[in-house]
């Protein structure tokens, strides 16, 4: 499967391909063990945005093709990003291109539906119509 250009990232775009089927699980393989601290979201800013972030949770649809997401966004509006992808056989997709926020909607590369973004100190929450991914700011980025 080859994953076209991002419309809110690596993450959800590969879930607008239509590629997945949905599937539901059962309430005990829904239970989240060991939850993390509550964090304290508030809508984004571009100057919140640039970083080098790997993803700690991905929820939603985008779960079911999604094993990992990593990002680097540069404050001049480009970014690369890479993501594990599960089907049909674990590989990274890498993408390319340049970032803009517009509000609370982080787009990349200007094509396909953006991501409403959200921080909470050290972390990044991109979520959309097919998911949601919380990053979290690396060192050396």
């Amino acid at each position: 499967m080859s994953i076209p250009p991002l419309s809110i990232g690596l993450v959800l775009a590969v879930l607008g391909a239509g590629c997945i089927a949905s599937s539901a699980l059962d309430a005990d393989q829904r239970a989240v063990a060991g939850a993390g601290p509550v964090l304290d979201w508030h809508p984004g800013t571009a100057a919140d945005v640039p970083g080098l972030y790997s993803s700690t949770a991905i929820s939603g649809p985008a779960a079911a093709v999604l094993f990992e997401v990593h990002y680097r966004f540069d404050a001049n509006g480009s970014f690369t990003g890479a993501a594990l992808v599960g089907t049909p056989e674990p590989q990274f997709q890498v993408l390319t291109g340049a970032w803009r926020l517009e509000g609370e909607l982080l787009y990349l590369s200007g094509e396909g539906e953006p991501a409403r973004l959200e921080v909470a100190g050290e972390h990044l929450r991109l979520a959309g119509a097919e998911g949601t991914v919380v990053l979290r700011r690396r060192s050396g980025g």
